[in-house]
């Protein structure tokens, strides 16, 4: 169901951004979820455009982390 994995991917995103850094945040938000440039993100926030993909990337594991956890226990814990 859709509606059910979206509930999961919005819970799943908001646990880890309670638990990351900011700015790794922004990487992660800037770039993967609006689509942005890696060197135009970096740039904003006086990161290498390296940078700005390593962090997204590891912000999507935790996500992806979240929802398997969630999915395999649906209480959630």
């Amino acid at each position: 169901d859709a509606d059910y994995q979206k509930r999961v991917l919005e819970f799943a995103m908001q646990r880890v951004k309670e638990r990351t850094n900011p700015n790794t945040w922004a990487c992660f938000e800037q770039h993967l979820l609006k689509g942005r440039g890696g060197a135009v993100v970096g740039g904003e926030l006086g990161l290498p455009a390296n940078t700005v993909y390593v962090y997204a990337a590891r912000v999507m594991a935790r996500v992806r982390e979240q929802c398997e956890a969630y999915l395999e226990d649906p209480g959630g814990e």
